[in-house]
């Protein structure tokens, strides 16, 4: 599978070429990606060697919610955006990732299922 720079747009071609997969194969990839967040972008994305040391200093608890949201929505192939801005010009920056949630997932009394929203990663620099 291509890899592609862990930018917005980047983000959105590795999301098409996920969902263009079959759905053995994209549980598969979602199975990965619960185990080893971290392996699984690294190996996924042309990651910069500022990117990596920064996924490899993530919190593990951090890295396991955002390894087990990805995979459940890749199995449901729901939308997830990532929103990386360029980096400041200020050193003294501090870089943040946050994972917004507006998935919602609704039964009815016959079993017919709603399921809307999506995730959004958003990097953010803070000073």
């Amino acid at each position: 599978m291509e890899t592609y720079p862990l930018t917005t747009e980047g983000a959105a071609d590795k999301l098409n070429d996920l969902y263009a997969l079959t759905d053995r194969e994209l549980a598969a990839q979602a199975m990965a990606i619960a185990l080893d967040f971290q392996s699984w972008v690294k190996i996924n994305f042309d990651v910069t060697p500022a990117q990596r040391t920064y996924i490899d200093g993530m919190n593990a608890d951090a890295v396991r919610f955002f390894g087990l949201q990805c995979s459940a929505g890749l199995l449901f192939r729901i939308d997830i955006e990532l929103d990386y801005p360029a980096p400041p010009t200020e050193p003294s920056s501090t870089k943040w990732l946050t994972l917004e949630s507006t998935i919602k997932m609704a039964t009815d009394g016959n079993g017919n299922k709603q399921l809307t929203g999506g995730l959004k990663f958003i990097v953010d620099y803070v000073s």
